[in-house]
């Protein structure tokens, strides 16, 4: 992180009413990004929370390390954005790189765009990234097959881009759906067991 991040104006750049306050509020984000938010979903909610003065927020595209993007260049300055996880090219000025842990606030100058500042966020197993979107239902159902329980099956995709199945769901007596067993189907194929057991009002999850 630069050293001059509490500037208020440096270079020239847009003013930010109070770079502290952007610095929490992004390091507060990092929890809801590893409980399966995207860049863009955090991008939209900071942008709630932090007044850049005189600035126009950009929905810049997200790279991956595998594939760079080409970063759009406004027509006029005072702009900003959030980057991270990958490779930027433009047309004008260096190529922005960010590793698989980083992503920060970038500004636009009027030619090109530049980094303002990196987070570096904590570096969480897959497995436990796994569960927390199971947990957190952090998973989008793409299709499932029936029967006379009720779902019987999944096709599903993890906050990740991964694809991922759900199977062997089991229902108690009353209906209530009181095991699942999810995959996670990547390089290296994860399996989870979810149960749930129901004692009056509360709902009690465990994963193994």
């Amino acid at each position: 992180m630069n050293d001059n991040i509490l500037e208020p104006n440096i270079n020239g750049y847009p003013s930010v009413t109070d770079w502290e306050k952007v610095v929490v509020v992004l390091q507060q984000a990092n929890e809801l990004l590893l409980r399966g938010a995207s860049i863009k979903d955090l991008s939209k909610w900071i942008i709630g929370d932090v007044e850049i003065q005189g600035s126009d927020f950009v929905d810049l595209p997200v790279a991956t390390s595998v594939d760079p993007v080409t970063l759009p260049i406004p027509t006029t300055g005072n702009k900003f954005g959030f980057l991270a996880n990958g490779k930027y090219n433009q047309p004008a000025g260096s190529t922005l790189e960010y590793s698989e842990t980083e992503w920060g606030l970038t500004l636009f100058d009027g030619s090109k765009w530049v980094k303002k500042f990196t987070l570096e966020m904590p570096k969480v197993a897959i497995s436990e990234r796994v569960n927390q979107w199971i947990l957190s239902e952090s998973y989008t159902i793409q299709s499932y097959i029936e029967n006379s329980n009720g779902i019987s099956s999944a096709v599903i995709t993890f906050p990740d881009g991964q694809p991922g199945n759900i199977t062997n769901i089991s229902y108690d007596a009353t209906g209530r759906i009181s095991k699942m067993v999810f995959t996670y189907n990547s390089t290296a194929v994860i399996t989870k067991t979810l149960t749930i057991t129901y004692n009056n009002n509360q709902v009690q999850t465990s994963l193994s």
